[in-house]
């Protein structure tokens, strides 16, 4: 489902639930009460939808943070044509890799 179709089904729960309780009491309390005893079924299902991509989020942001980083120095060797056209070349090849 897209985002418009999700907002319209909140939007319309949201304005929809006080209406169902007011000219349906029973009902509500009905449907209520079949949600709650099926949450069994759904509700871990749900959990897992959420948590997967929370989990992940946070397993990989805490693998890039324990990344040790070392600065490298480079040096041209003394054969090495002294030319700063290809120097920059090689520090922005490094920095956009």
């Amino acid at each position: 489902m897209n985002r418009a179709t999700l907002r319209s089904v909140f939007i319309a729960c949201i304005v929809g639930i006080p209406i169902l309780i007011y000219l349906a009491p029973a009902f509500a309390g009905f449907l209520y009460l079949l949600i709650a005893a099926l949450a069994p079924l759904w509700l871990p299902v749900l959990l897992a939808l959420i948590a997967w991509p929370l989990w992940l989020i946070q397993v990989r942001s805490q693998f890039v943070s324990n990344i040790e980083y070392e600065t490298l120095e480079l040096k041209p060797g003394d054969q090495t044509p002294k030319s700063a056209k290809s120097m920059e070349l090689v520090f922005y090849s490094l920095y956009h890799r």
